[in-house]
């Protein structure tokens, strides 16, 4: 929060605050949300796999859905590939790997559905997963 103070007659003249101005925009996309790691980063050991990473729906899927991945470094390796949420269940799971050659740097997954109908889509377009 900034403050404008008028030092001659000592009080606080304005304020501002940071949920008044933002800097970004945002959008909310029709349809239901996938989440994926909680919409958070993941950590890669290179050299090794993650623990399982979870990808979740608020709700039971009503139509079962198929995830694919696409990453800027195709050394990046994901088990099981595709990931599947069956119609009815609320989530899965899945594991990253990268071999130890892989640069030090982030990485991001941009994920595609299918299972879904492409004129109305049932669920939102899923977030990239930076790695």
């Amino acid at each position: 929060m900034v403050y404008n103070y008028d030092a001659d007659i000592k009080e606080v003249v304005g304020r501002t605050y940071a949920n008044l101005y933002q800097g970004t925009l945002t959008y909310t996309y029709d349809g239901k949300d996938i989440f994926v790691n909680q919409d958070k980063p993941i950590l890669v050991e290179v050299g090794s796999y993650t623990d399982e990473i979870l990808v979740t729906m608020n709700y039971p899927a009503e139509k079962a859905i198929t995830l694919q991945k696409q990453v800027q470094n195709s050394d990046i390796s994901i088990i099981p590939l595709p990931v599947h949420i069956p119609l009815g269940e609320s989530l899965a799971a899945f594991r990253i790997g990268a071999p130890t050659e892989t640069l030090l740097k982030s990485f991001y997954i941009t994920w595609y559905k299918t299972g879904d109908d492409l004129e109305n889509p049932y669920y939102s377009p899923l977030r990239l997963t930076e790695i």
